[in-house]
């Protein structure tokens, strides 16, 4: 299965696979440091991006890795109910949604 990849404007684009979502915004947050050795860009909530990604190449971590190499803690590449892997190298991990179910205008997301 190729890829899914999540892209808002597709003009003059011709995308391999079928799987795609297109014309939605990828509503990523700024390039910061969100744990692990590199910047990263985090998955906002209510991105297209959450949980419809795959892990075919079976990796344990996101970009962020593990506490072994980045000394915090671990960043599973596979997170949520059902456990579904993000599109991207940032992967929402199941602690972070504090507002999950429409409080105060945020969207409930899908785990």
């Amino acid at each position: 299965m190729s890829p899914t990849l999540l892209v808002q404007n597709t003009a003059g684009a011709t995308l391999p696979g079928s799987h795609n979502i297109t014309g939605q915004p990828a509503l990523l947050g700024p390039l910061a440091n969100n744990g692990g050795l590199t910047q990263t860009h985090a998955l906002l909530s209510g991105s297209q991006a959450i949980g419809a990604g795959n892990n075919n190449s079976l990796f344990f971590f996101d970009q962020r890795g593990t506490a072994i190499v980045n000394g915090t803690l671990d960043y599973a590449r596979v997170s949520g109910a059902p456990p579904q892997a993000d599109i991207g190298a940032y992967e929402v991990q199941e602690g972070e949604i504090v507002f999950n179910a429409g409080f105060e205008g945020c969207p409930a997301l899908p785990f």
